[in-house]
């Protein structure tokens, strides 16, 4: 596989470039006969800089599945985001404060190419009663790719991504990036996974409702949503966009939705963390089909 992923420039780097500071120079001996002195000058007080923001506040990290393709075979493409410790990113609805992080992946002709699927959020709550919706730490998107069944052994093959978010701390900064890597084309190809870190990312990444066991999806009114599955515990609501904010009653393996203002009934409403099996999950709220 040839890969080429946008780095930026480590601060290491800067110090290296600046070298180490001159030794400084022995003083002379006082003549005799004439009396020795320093001038000490005054100096004007600078008080220390804030926290500057680092060079680069996210680190990315755009790689397949697997090290070669089989025609008609299925694999995953992961873009993986290291962030600064000191900043969140934005899931796909930001909140309150900042904005959604975007990803989009591109295939040659043929290669179909799915929905991005993020990890689970995070919920922030911020100064003045704000909320945030998004990542402390890491985070990453995936999407599924499928090959098509006529590829020529050994031809050459390049997946792109595009991506830009914005880092919040105190402030927020715009970053983005654009990488791409190749893959060739081998009838043999073995079924690849990921790095350990990768494949539990994508073990967080949201299941949907409908395979859970007994899944309910009800409207009760124009603004009320009834979500239901066996053996789910409820915990927490991450709403997709601002209007559809809502007050949350869970009980049991009920989850009640109260919204701000009508909803779309064909609308994705969010997602949801539930305890299943003993773990925890995040659960993507679609309309069952």
């Amino acid at each position: 596989m040839r890969q080429l992923t946008s780095k930026p420039l480590a601060l290491a780097l800067l110090f290296i470039a600046c070298g180490s500071p001159p030794a400084p120079k022995a003083p002379e001996p006082a003549q005799e006969g004439v009396e020795s002195s320093t001038q000490i000058e005054p100096q004007e007080f600078v008080p220390p800089p804030r926290d500057a923001a680092p060079e680069s506040i996210v680190r990315t990290q755009f790689v397949p599945s697997v090290a070669a393709i089989r025609p008609g075979g299925v694999f995953q493409v992961a873009m993986h985001f290291d962030i600064h410790p000191s900043y969140r990113l934005g899931w796909l609805f930001g909140g309150d404060v900042g904005k959604p992080t975007a990803v989009r992946f591109s295939a040659p002709p043929g290669f179909e190419v799915g929905s991005v699927s993020f990890t689970g959020p995070s919920r922030f709550t911020l100064s003045g009663g704000l909320t945030s919706y998004g990542y402390k730490q890491q985070a990453t998107a995936f999407a599924e790719v499928r090959a098509p069944l006529e590829l020529s052994q050994g031809s050459v093959h390049r997946f792109n991504v595009e991506a830009s978010w914005l880092a919040c701390e105190r402030e927020c900064v715009a970053e983005s990036t654009e990488a791409y890597f190749e893959l060739e084309t081998d009838p043999n190809a073995a079924e690849g996974v990921f790095s350990p870190e990768l494949q539990a990312a994508l073990a967080s990444v949201p299941i949907p409702l409908g395979t859970l066991t007994n899944a309910r999806f009800e409207w009760r009114t124009a603004a009320t949503l009834s979500i239901s599955a066996e053996g789910v515990k409820w915990l927490e609501f991450y709403p997709a966009s601002e209007r559809l904010k809502a007050v949350v009653a869970a009980s049991g393996n009920a989850l009640a939705l109260e919204f701000q203002s009508r909803a779309n009934r064909e609308d994705w409403v969010g997602v949801a963390k539930a305890v299943l099996g003993g773990r925890e999950v995040f659960v993507d709220l679609r309309p069952l089909k």
